[in-house]
């Protein structure tokens, strides 16, 4: 996502590299979104780092209060 204006990095494709394009360039641009694609892929990455976060939490304290009492 961060890299639709640059596009910098390289393309995994199959048959014609040429014929794809970069995803996030044509989704962003479609949507007039491209000045935005660090920031949105700022706030993903943000929004995904909590997640895993909060998973985690979530596991721990049901993990506490599943346990057996002694």
């Amino acid at each position: 996502m961060a890299d639709a204006r640059s596009q910098g990095l390289p393309l995994v494709t199959v048959g014609d590299p040429d014929a794809g394009g970069h995803d996030w360039f044509n989704i962003f641009s479609s949507l007039g979104l491209l000045p935005y694609d660090r920031r949105i892929a700022g706030v993903v990455r943000l929004l995904g780092w909590l997640g895993m976060i909060g998973t985690v939490v979530w596991f721990a304290r049901y993990t506490r209060a599943t346990k057996p009492s002694a």
